[in-house]
């Protein structure tokens, strides 16, 4: 029995081990951002080190190669978070208020107007529409139409909120700075986060 229980422990232990395989970008850039669409489609955002401007990459064959979307030309700001809002429009976020939008499935991008001077580090949208981002000094946005145009929320804090997580349209989560996490259960999120 002892024997058996030892067999089956290195298995487990060899599956865990083998679960991930490194795939190849074709760059040296700090990737911090990442979204799939389906097994297939996908794309990863972060910033070259060496200019720290952004960058862009899109996959069609779940990973196995990457292209350039978006290169240090077209985006002059790092880059931290990158989310599919539906089969064709897709959003990164980054530094200065820098958000890029495009609207084929991430092969080409645009930067939206700068309504904000604040890094942005976090990103989710629940559906075709809603989204939200967080960032530096506790700034809150919200989106109702798929990222065209974005509403400041009041979070409740200043300190620089590095994650964000909505279960559904009414409850969320952000984390950042010194161990701060907030939660709302808002039905009117459309203006204040923090409802207390």
């Amino acid at each position: 029995m002892k024997k058996f229980i030892a067999g089956l422990c290195l298995l487990i232990a060899v599956s865990a081990n083998a679960q991930w395989d490194t795939l190849t970008t074709g760059t040296k850039a700090r990737l911090k951002g990442l979204a799939f669409l389906n097994s297939t489609v996908g794309l990863t955002c972060g910033f070259d080190t060496i200019t720290n401007k952004g960058i862009i990459l899109y996959t069609a064959d779940g990973g196995n190669s990457w292209d350039t979307a978006a290169t240090t030309d077209s985006v002059k700001y790092k880059l931290h978070a990158v989310s599919y809002v539906n089969a064709n429009v897709a959003i990164a976020v980054g530094d200065s208020g820098r958000i890029m939008r495009s609207v084929s499935s991430g092969l080409t991008w645009t930067a939206l107007p700068v309504f904000t001077t604040k890094h942005l580090y976090a990103l989710q949208f629940l559906n075709d529409t809603l989204g939200y981002i967080a960032g530096e000094d506790g700034v809150l946005f919200r989106t109702g139409d798929a990222g065209a145009t974005w509403d400041t929320l009041n979070s409740g804090t200043v300190i620089d909120l590095y994650a964000l997580k909505f279960i559904n349209i009414t409850t969320g989560w952000v984390a950042g700075d010194g161990g701060y996490i907030a939660q709302t259960t808002c039905t009117g999120c459309l203006k204040h986060f923090y409802c207390g």
